[in-house]
């Protein structure tokens, strides 16, 4: 039964749990907002800016966990969980356990170049602001 809910490497968590990870990820995206605002009303450097890299990379994060229904820190604890259906549970096969480990992967490494462009965008407007 535990196996129509969880899909290694493709979804280990339900839409409650991924609407949780939308909101870390609009929270990080508000925080890196305000960030960059602060930078642009007191003047400082822009290089400053460069440190918004760490919301919007918690940003992306958040985006594609929800996005993919698959939670990074569940694959790296070898676990699933759909609350909505009542069923959780630890990650039995170890094949099943490299498959989430290698989606987790991908989602870092999108959300870390996504990051990237964002923060070298944000770069260059706030040095011509």
């Amino acid at each position: 039964m535990e196996k129509t809910y969880y899909l290694p490497g493709k979804c280990n968590i339900d839409k409650k749990e991924a609407n949780k990870r939308y909101t870390f990820g609009a929270i990080s995206f508000v925080i890196a907002g305000l960030f960059t605002a602060l930078v642009v009303f007191l003047k400082v450097s822009s290089l400053w800016e460069a440190i918004a890299f760490l919301p919007i990379l918690a940003g992306f994060i958040g985006f594609y966990q929800g996005k993919l229904k698959f939670c990074v820190k569940n694959a790296k604890i070898g676990r699933y969980e759909f609350p909505s259906f009542g069923v959780s549970g630890k990650v039995s096969h170890p094949k099943d356990h490299l498959l989430d480990l290698s989606r987790s992967r991908q989602i870092f490494l999108y959300s870390f170049f996504s990051a990237i462009l964002v923060t070298a965008i944000l770069l260059l407007a706030v040095m011509y602001l």
